[in-house]
């Protein structure tokens, strides 16, 4: 796994990023309505307060999720709501 973090760019129209988190390719996610999978691309993700999902921490993905497990390929859009362990991420200010 590559110890190298791209940095985050803002959107459009976005003023002051909130408090991001930064999930590693490799790590086990549980996306809402879809099944779970290991990440194929390290991606940023804001924490949703209050909300889980499976059980777990809830993040709202910020950019496109690429995801595999057991010999299956496929990607979730930007915006997706998934579960994870806070502790698989790290915090980015």
């Amino acid at each position: 796994m590559s110890k190298e973090r791209r940095p985050y760019q803002l959107h459009f129209g976005e003023q002051i990023p909130e408090t991001l988190w930064f999930f590693e390719k490799g790590t086990m996610i549980w996306p809402e309505n879809s099944r779970r999978g290991v990440l194929r691309n390290s991606v940023y993700a804001r924490k949703l307060e209050g909300k889980k999902v499976s059980g777990l921490t809830a993040f709202q993905a910020q950019e496109r999720l690429d995801l595999y497990l057991n010999g299956n390929y496929w990607s979730l859009p930007e915006g997706t709501i998934f579960g994870a362990y806070t502790k698989n991420a790290k915090r980015e200010k």
